[in-house]
């Protein structure tokens, strides 16, 4: 049996997963990820990844970093998930070339100070 996981860890996947989207979608503009099926295949599986580490991030490491939008990362999870032939990929290139930027200095700031809390 595999020891749990921490928070630390859920952290890292959200880091990796942010910073694969913005790999992916870098030298790109809106038409060429639309013409690019491949790309919006990678982008939403790694947004799943954000959502679905999200989920599993502790009540009390949400709590303690309450300006971060959680239940909207986790949110849209659920939404590519369970309603698939919705998905407007106009939102999806808005979040993953306006928003993850920001969220990625966030998650790296958070990961940080976990992992100095778990070294003390």
């Amino acid at each position: 049996m595999s020891k749990p996981r921490r928070d630390n860890q859920y952290l890292a996947d959200i880091l990796e997963a942010i910073r694969r989207i913005l790999d992916y979608t870098q030298d790109l503009t809106y038409d060429g990820f639309l013409r690019s099926p491949m790309i919006q295949d990678a982008v939403l599986r790694n947004l799943q990844v954000v959502g679905e580490a999200t989920n599993k991030l502790s009540s009390t490491l949400q709590a303690n970093y309450p300006d971060m939008p959680w239940q909207v990362m986790a949110g849209m999870r659920d939404k590519i998930v369970h309603d698939y032939f919705g998905i407007d990929y106009q939102v999806v290139w808005d979040v993953a070339r306006g928003d993850l930027p920001q969220l990625m200095l966030q998650v790296e700031t958070i990961l940080r100070e976990v992992a100095g809390d778990e070294a003390d």
